[in-house]
């Protein structure tokens, strides 16, 4: 009769176990878990690698300096920054909803560069964070009736 029991304890603490794990991913595209914090993951300099509209890159405004735009997230501050070869953008981000969403706000654009879609001056928009790594952060939204998917490598 113990061994039933125990049996039983064993697989109720696999299933609990696998139920943590499987429930603990917030990224579609990972991590599965991590130590750091979302704060720690974001903060940092990225370059642009990918940029979707619609699911094909933009070939027109960002292709031939790609490689030249930066992002700067500083969660202490609450500020973000995008460098890019036509001119310098900024504004405030907040981590939202479990920070499983990126929020961006107040961007004002410097240079005379207007931005592009949802990082244009006085944009707003919210952003689904699918992968989060040490390394890597990609995100989603919607913004003007078009999709726009953005890879940033950490520098």
């Amino acid at each position: 009769m113990r061994k039933i029991v125990l049996s039983g304890l064993g697989i109720l603490a696999l299933f609990c176990i696998g139920l943590v794990f499987t429930s603990c991913k917030k990224y579609a595209d990972g991590p599965l878990i991590s130590i750091r914090s979302a704060e720690n993951r974001i903060t940092g300099n990225f370059i642009l690698n990918k940029f979707y509209i619609d699911g094909s890159t933009e070939n027109q405004l960002w292709a031939d300096s790609i490689c030249s735009t930066r992002v700067n997230f500083e969660p202490s501050t609450g500020k973000f920054d995008v460098a890019h070869t036509l001119g310098l953008l900024s504004g405030s981000f907040k981590l939202i909803d479990s920070k499983k969403t990126l929020s961006l706000y107040d961007i004002k654009e410097t240079d005379e560069y207007p931005g592009y879609g949802p990082f244009k001056a006085l944009a707003v928009s919210t952003w689904t964070i699918l992968k989060l790594t040490n390394n890597e952060t990609w995100i989603e939204t919607e913004y003007e009736n078009k999709h726009y998917q953005v890879e940033l490598t950490r520098q």
